[in-house]
């Protein structure tokens, strides 16, 4: 109850110092008596959905491990999955080797879909993300997300279920940055608009998404007109503005992808090709100095 209360303070009221309070507070109280049962559950609430938004995540990512295998240990195989889904999100973003993210996704996949977790398919869904980031699968459209680990159905299935926001549609919008897929990308950010921009924080991997729409939404902007320009501006700039006050409220993981966006935001209004660069210098010094070595 106390780590759930923890991450209502953050993300509701956007009180980072109370969340964390409450966070090490459950932690601590999980690794005694009958609590020790729900270590693994409050390990997926607070290193992967609360604790992200003011602790490095080279600090939380080791816990998220540590919480599959006491959820295994416990039986609590439900806890385990969502562990295992927020550390292998944590592990790409401090810039893990592909290779070693694939192969925990699908020893994980496989463990949970042995026991009968539903929400393994979305680690399959990370392994199927994994698999065409490497090359592993070739197709026509790297943002389709299909391949030898995810097939249409499976994905139409699970807009069916979730209707607001698929996890698999967001791995498709993150796919399309890094295959500069931008259109793709910012129509689908536009398409689900309500709900991106609805969720101020939320779990390790809402700060790339929210990055990874405004990016291809800015580079929309640069490259479209009248109407169509606003809007992909409009979601470019909330977004923007999101990120900017997770850095203003202590969030160290964030603070190259705020510098990214001020420079994508100066090549839209057409400021001065020196403060672009200033901006970018700033990314690397930010991304370097937090040790985000993919981003980097």
């Amino acid at each position: 109850i106390l780590a759930g209360y923890g991450f209502a303070m953050t993300i509701k009221l956007g009180d980072y110092q109370l969340g964390e309070k409450c966070a090490y507070r459950a932690i601590e109280m999980s690794h005694h008596g009958q609590s020790q049962n729900f270590t693994s559950r409050v390990a997926f609430i607070t290193y992967g959905m609360n604790l992200p938004w003011m602790t490095p995540l080279h600090t939380t990512t080791p816990r998220l491990l540590d919480g599959v295998q006491q959820g295994i240990q416990s039986g609590d195989f439900e806890s385990a999955i969502f562990c295992a889904n927020f550390y292998v999100w944590s592990m790409f973003d401090c810039g893990f080797n592909l290779g070693r993210i694939e192969s925990q996704c699908a020893a994980f996949t496989r463990l949970g879909e042995d026991f009968g977790i539903k929400f393994a398919i979305v680690l399959r869904g990370f392994w199927q993300t994994m698999l065409i980031l490497m090359g592993e699968d070739e197709t026509e459209n790297p943002c389709s997300l299909t391949g030898s680990q995810l097939q249409l159905h499976e994905i139409e299935a699970m807009y069916h279920e979730t209707p607001d926001i698929s996890p698999f549609r967001k791995f498709q919008m993150f796919l399309a940055l890094y295959f500069s897929e931008h259109k793709f990308g910012a129509d689908m950010a536009l398409d689900v608009a309500e709900f991106v921009l609805g969720e101020t924080e939320g779990n390790v991997g809402t700060t790339t998404l929210r990055f990874a729409n405004a990016l291809s939404c800015y580079h929309m902007a640069r490259e479209s007109q009248g109407g169509r320009k606003r809007k992909y501006l409009s979601f470019a700039k909330k977004s923007h503005k999101h990120i900017k006050d997770w850095v203003e409220k202590g969030n160290p993981n964030c603070r190259h992808y705020a510098a990214l966006l001020n420079a994508e935001a100066s090549i839209v209004k057409g400021d001065h090709p020196m403060k672009i660069v200033r901006y970018f210098d700033e990314a690397l010094a930010f991304a370097k100095k937090d040790s985000f070595l993919r981003d980097e």
